[in-house]
């Protein structure tokens, strides 16, 4: 038994050394990963102080890394993001970097490829620190100092195919954080020289398919909103009914000029006086009177700030109220009554003032979008008339089996607001493989 208990003496004496070796040896880790945070805050605050007051930097601190190495293990901090690494080839001159980039087709306005680096455990970015302070201020000043790099490239020793993509990747790749002040335009014409001036060129689907983001204007085109205003009737719809404030609204397709609207509009209503059809309509009942319009028009004018589009189409009335048979209460006594005068006919005036484009881009790709795709909010004022051909539309029999005849129509005048967008497609030829 003495020995037994020895042996698990022992057992015991090696156990707590080795719980307190592998704590300091966790704590060593600690303080390595740590220290490597610091150097590598630091080594990105050098780079920082060196872009605010140069505009050349060290070839040695673009490229820095910082390694711990803990047994067989390794723990790599990369100081910098793929696209401040790519704007700072251009500082040092790295060229053949920036081409080795371009061959591998990154997609460099995308937020995914800077995602995955967080993802992969031998990648420590550090993505809680000065994250925006180095990347914005890095695109902030190679801008100021575009032409300045531009000239460097121009007077390298590279070839001119490469000179004229590297110039380009510059300006698409000042992109990435303020798209307001980026010129499509620029990257669009260039590109295109590009392409004609190297068909074959070994970077040239690269430059179709990722920088050269051509569109053509859609002939199509889709809007809607809502709409209120006055509308009056008469003849003997309004001997028959008062009309309230209408609520409505509008849907419109349009194909090159040519404009599909669709209008429907809900108009609260009392009627005037007594009256039988399929039931009596009672003098000063609740009416709802819903209308709804089909009709074709065509942009006469249609700029940046005004469309004007006169139409005619068809035109639906319907008139609905709601009777209580006397001395009772039940629900299931209620009569909808209902008068609908069909077919109508309808003319009227759209003018539409464009008073915003939107212009929020969130990708690379919206920059060129926007340049075709004018979406836009707009107020419109609306005029229009409703009203039959007939003189004496007869609606039904009569109780005395007489023929129900009645004559009338609908004028109104309204404002609204909306929104309207047209559609792009992607140029064909700079999609092909």
């Amino acid at each position: 038994m003495t020995k037994v208990k020895i042996y698990l003496h022992i057992l015991f004496l090696c156990l707590s050394g080795s719980v307190i070796l592998n704590a300091q040896d966790d704590s060593l880790i600690a303080d390595n990963y740590f220290s490597g945070l610091e150097k590598m805050v630091a080594v990105r605050e050098t780079i920082w102080k060196q872009v605010q007051t140069a505009n050349s930097i060290s070839e040695y601190d673009v490229n820095r890394q910082i390694i711990l190495k803990k047994d067989n293990t390794v723990d790599t901090f990369y100081t910098l993001y793929p696209k401040e690494r790519t704007l700072l080839h251009f500082w040092t001159g790295n060229y053949t970097a920036l081409l080795n980039e371009i061959k591998e087709k990154r997609d460099f306005h995308h937020e995914k490829y800077n995602r995955k680096y967080t993802k992969n455990k031998n990648y420590r970015l550090l993505i809680y620190y000065g994250q925006d302070t180095l990347l914005t201020g890095l695109i902030d000043r190679t801008y100021s100092i575009r032409t300045e790099l531009a000239n460097r490239i121009s007077a390298s020793d590279m070839p001119n195919e490469e000179k004229d993509l590297l110039l380009i990747y510059l300006e698409a790749i000042l992109a990435y954080k303020d798209l307001s002040r980026f010129e499509p335009d620029t990257v669009i014409v260039r590109s295109k020289r590009y392409v004609q001036s190297n068909p074959a060129a070994e970077y040239t689907a690269y430059v179709k398919n990722t920088l050269l983001l051509d569109y053509r204007k859609s002939a199509f085109g889709i809007g809607g909103g809502f709409f209120s205003g006055f509308t009056g009737l008469t003849g003997d719809l309004e001997n028959l009914f008062s009309g309230g404030i209408p609520m409505g609204a509008n849907i419109s397709l349009s194909v090159y000029n040519i404009s599909l609207l669709m209008n429907v509009v809900g108009t609260p209503a009392i009627t005037k006086k007594s009256f039988y059809y399929h039931g009596i309509w009672g003098d000063g009942k609740g009416t709802n009177i819903t209308t709804s319009e089909l009709c074709l028009g065509y942009n006469v004018i249609n700029n940046e700030q005004i469309k004007l589009t006169p139409y005619a189409g068809m035109m639906n009335s319907d008139f609905t109220s709601a009777r209580i048979q006397d001395n009772d209460t039940d629900l299931d006594s209620v009569d909808v009554l209902n008068m609908n005068i069909f077919p109508m006919y309808s003319v009227g005036l759209n003018l539409e003032w464009k008073f915003r484009y939107l212009k929020s881009y969130s990708t690379y790709k919206d920059i060129f979008k926007a340049r075709l795709n004018k979406t836009y909010w707009y107020l419109k004022l609306r005029a229009g008339y409703g009203f039959q051909l007939n003189d004496d539309f007869i609606l039904a029999q009569h109780n005395n089996n007489t023929a129900f005849r009645i004559h009338g129509s609908g004028y109104y005048i309204q404002i609204g607001i909306g929104t309207f967008t047209t559609l792009t497609r992607r140029n064909r030829y700079h999609t092909e493989q």
